[in-house]
């Protein structure tokens, strides 16, 4: 309900009271906008984003293990909580969850972890740069996923100066980078609220 209002002109915050981040909202906005308002759109594409984060939970335990253990990762995520109907309601599992924010909040969280672990495999700047854009998008989901990865992020960024391939000055113009560019997405956001409402409410 809350997406279509924003899909029909109303601004999160200005006219609807909301106590999470704005990105899932205004991406069902967009979905909305696109293909019409309703709740088959949502776990659509919902179908789409698990089946993705099936892959990525393969693909990263396959790193540190083998092809069972990693199918089973799989399986265990689709099994208990993509599809998990464990009350009357059907509105507590990935696909159609009570809270889009955290399930989105998650799959960004997973996808800005496995960006992290290419980087400290293959040293490549971009996979660090993409890394720091998506955890900035968690921060614009549920403070509570964006919390978990933190403590991730910290151990990764531990990881990385531990293997020694960087003097300390390139480490800090790293995280330095990886900062701005965490910031960027709730700048963006903050930029478009301040066209809506008065800048210290956007803030």
């Amino acid at each position: 309900y809350i997406a279509w209002r924003v899909s029909e002109g109303d601004v999160l915050y200005r006219d609807i009271f909301y106590l999470h981040g704005p990105l899932s909202t205004y991406l069902h906005a967009i979905l909305f906008r696109l293909f019409g308002p309703g709740i088959m759109v949502l776990a659509v594409f919902n179908l789409f984003l698990a089946a993705w984060l099936t892959g990525l939970i393969y693909s990263m335990f396959l790193k540190f293990s083998d092809k069972l253990t990693a199918t089973v990762a799989g399986m265990a995520f689709l099994t208990v909580f993509a599809f998990a109907h464990y009350g009357w309601s059907g509105n507590f599992n990935f696909i159609c969850p009570y809270t889009y924010e955290l399930t989105q909040g998650v799959f960004l969280s997973f996808l800005a972890l496995h960006q992290l672990g290419g980087y400290l495999r293959d040293g490549r700047d971009a996979k660090l740069n993409i890394s720091g854009v998506l955890t900035g998008l968690v921060v614009l989901t549920k403070i509570e996923v964006f919390l978990a990865l933190v403590v991730a992020q910290c151990a990764g960024w531990i990881g990385i100066y531990a293997t020694g391939r960087l003097p300390f000055p390139a480490f800090l113009k790293k995280l330095g980078r990886f900062a701005a560019l965490f910031c960027l997405p709730s700048v963006l956001f903050m930029f478009y609220f301040f066209q809506h409402m008065p800048p210290g409410k956007a803030v």
